[in-house]
């Protein structure tokens, strides 16, 4: 009996024992599923900072990563030049009074106009690299290898070779300030410069290139650009003074028209004179050689022709005077209605007045919107290019003529020195005598 009771107590101490640990663990595990407000925010607190802590050595991390530096245009120089020349050329162009404003007018502002923008637009994207100006679609400097901006380079300069030839042609609208002839210049000789910069760069042609052959190459070239300016502006000259009729304040006309000739005379010599030592520089002509005496005695020849030209064409009155010309055309000014709109009288002392296209009425100084007896012209500077580069020529031609000297002496120590070393070896080095006849071979065996 008291051995049947003895396991059924075991069992019954040990489901006690089983249900008072389970009763001690139910508190705990309450306890920690039910934390205090206060406890539960430090956790909270504690995950964002480990957060921060993580956010800040991802921000590290990436900035020790080295960024990529932005690349800008090398010829920025270049593309301001031709921005500042250009604003300046069409903003006087667009400031000429309206009395002096002709058909020519509104063409002589485009020429500055698009190279403005086209300038403007270029140092904008490349200063701020936005992508606003879509700089990801369309690299300027980097479009298929550069060849864009290449290109358009090439077409700002024929652009203004065109626009050059148009303004400051004679009686152009450039000669009535001389902001528009010389920043019309200036357009141009920025945009060869940028030109002349990305051909450089991309290792295709430069204009030092060009020029480097000889010393005195540059000067020929300068000498034909001088002279086909003389040329072209002399023949201009002679077609506009036989179509003015003549005027009563220039008995000079006929001289004019002589003096024109003249310079178109001088102009044709020096054209294919300069074009002559070209091809000779570039081997093109082999019958004369580069830096002979011929290519000095025609420099002298082109230095006298020039001294008498710059004498006959730059005097007093001479169709190069000044750049600007002179007077106006007087036939052209009667036979309009600006005498009867003014009051002026043919036979007062008002036309006396009319000095420079300009009329003094009542002390007041109005522009006169006619045509000028003597329209301005690229002339002046043309006839001083050619002179002084022909006396460049001279002088640079015994500088070569001393340079091909030492050349040529140092070429013949050469040549002495290695015959010398020959001698010094001797003659019979390698020399093996004179074949007798007879066979070593055969001699041996006898």
């Amino acid at each position: 009996m008291l051995s049947d009771m003895a396991p059924t107590t075991t069992t019954t101490t040990k489901t006690i024992k089983n249900e008072t640990k389970e009763t001690a663990n139910a508190p705990s595990s309450s306890s920690s599923s039910e934390q205090p407000p206060q406890q539960q925010k430090d956790v909270v607190e504690v995950g964002e900072q480990q957060d921060d802590a993580t956010a800040i050595a991802n921000d590290k991390n990436n900035s020790n990563i080295p960024k990529e530096p932005i690349e800008y245009n090398p010829r920025w120089r270049g593309y301001l030049f031709i921005m500042m020349f250009s604003f300046i050329n069409f903003i006087s162009i667009g400031n000429v009074p309206e009395t002096l404003r002709r058909s020519i007018f509104v063409f002589s502002m485009l020429f500055g106009t698009v190279t403005f923008i086209v300038s403007i637009l270029i140092l904008i994207q490349d200063r701020t690299q936005s992508k606003l100006l879509l700089i990801e679609q369309f690299h300027y400097m980097k479009k298929n290898n550069g060849i864009v901006e290449g290109c358009t380079l090439l077409f700002m300069v024929v652009w203004w070779l065109i626009g050059v030839g148009y303004i400051t042609r004679p009686a152009g609208i450039a000669y009535l300030t001389n902001n528009i002839y010389y920043s019309s210049w200036f357009t141009l000789f920025a945009c060869i410069y940028t030109l002349n910069s990305w051909s450089d760069s991309k290792d295709i042609l430069s204009l030092e290139e060009i020029v480097s052959v000889s010393l005195t190459l540059k000067y020929w070239w300068i000498h034909f650009i001088g002279a086909l300016v003389a040329f072209v502006s002399c023949i201009s000259l002679e077609v506009k003074l036989s179509k003015d009729d003549k005027s009563v304040f220039s008995s000079d006309s006929r001289d004019n028209e002589r003096d024109t000739i003249f310079g178109i005379c001088m102009g044709l010599v020096s054209l294919i004179v300069s074009s002559f030592f070209i091809l000779i520089h570039y081997d093109f002509i082999t019958i004369i050689e580069e830096g002979g005496w011929m290519e000095l005695w025609l420099s002298l020849f082109q230095i006298l022709i020039w001294t008498i030209t710059l004498s006959v064409l730059t005097a007093v009155d001479g169709i190069a005077a000044t750049t600007s010309g002179y007077n106006c055309a007087i036939p052209e000014f009667i036979n309009s209605n600006y005498m009867m709109s003014n009051n002026l009288d043919l036979l007062s002392n008002d036309l006396k007045n009319v000095i420079n296209c300009t009329i003094i009425k009542n002390g007041v100084a109005e522009p006169c919107p006619l045509q000028r007896l003597l329209p301005g012209s690229n002339l002046y500077f043309a006839c001083w290019c050619c002179m002084l580069s022909a006396l460049g020529i001279a002088l640079k031609w015994k500088t070569a003529k001393a340079l091909n000297f030492a050349q040529a002496q140092q070429q013949q120590q050469q040549e002495d020195a290695e015959a010398a070393d020959i001698e010094r070896e001797g003659p019979d080095v390698g020399y093996e005598g004179p074949d007798d006849g007879y066979d070593d071979d055969n001699d041996d065996e006898n």
